[in-house]
């Protein structure tokens, strides 16, 4: 850690020298150093130095681990449960091997309550207990998060409702003889565009809406497509 902090101080020295100093000197006296230089005489880090301490397969592990986190906390934002329960399912033992080592920080990283990495051979469906949402990180990672399909009803009826307004007067604004009259083009273009992205973003949620409803109905039978 203190070799880390001493290069990212040095880094640090030429854009705000002052703070890079106090750092510095303060780092010194905290690492017992006698009569430490100042930082503007030290020599500045290479890239040479740090080649020892590269590890690409650890490199690759979290990649693959931010990977998975990036996946889950998109299904999150839409399952309605705060802190769900989740699914690893993976193709291949290697990778079930790496990903159960660094399921913790998974866990931590999505904030989730329980976390299960299960190989495909194993993988038997979701459970019968409540309703999960797949997705797929990549051809030999899926992810099965909880959701509460109730709950992401609501709240898609109330986004549907309030765009459903917008719409409403929109539409009914464009529509008068004075808007027609005093209007210019570029206005008229703007509010046509707003028109058609809002029947876009509509139609969008009363389709994902229809998708909720009929995964809610077959939620039993989810299976990992691997």
């Amino acid at each position: 850690m203190a070799v880390a902090v001493q290069t990212a101080t040095r880094l640090l020295a030429p854009v705000m020298p002052h703070l890079a100093e106090e750092l510095h000197q303060r780092l010194a006296v905290q690492l017992r150093a006698s009569r430490p230089e100042s930082i503007c005489v030290t020599p500045y880090p290479t890239l040479q130095q740090w080649q020892k301490w590269r590890n690409p397969e650890l490199e690759g592990n979290i990649a693959r681990v931010l990977e998975v986190v990036s996946v889950i906390r998109c299904l999150k934002k839409s399952c309605g449960i705060k802190k769900p329960n989740a699914y690893i399912v993976v193709k291949d033992n290697a990778d079930k091997a790496k990903l159960e080592g660094l399921a913790a920080t998974v866990q931590h990283l999505s904030w989730l309550g329980e976390l299960h990495v299960t190989a495909r051979s194993d993988w038997m469906g979701s459970p019968d207990i409540g309703s999960w949402s797949p997705a797929a990180v990549n051809p030999s990672i899926d992810v099965y998060v909880e959701t509460d399909i109730a709950k992401v009803q609501e709240v898609t009826s109330e986004r549907i409702q309030r765009l459903a307004m917008k719409l409403h007067k929109l539409e009914s604004k464009v529509s008068t003889p004075q808007y027609l009259k005093r209007t210019t083009k570029a206005e008229k273009e703007r509010h046509n565009k707003q028109i058609s992205e809002l029947k876009m973003e509509l139609e969008k949620l009363q389709d994902q809406k229809t998708k909720t409803r009929d995964r809610c109905n077959t939620s039993h039978t989810l299976c990992s497509p691997l």
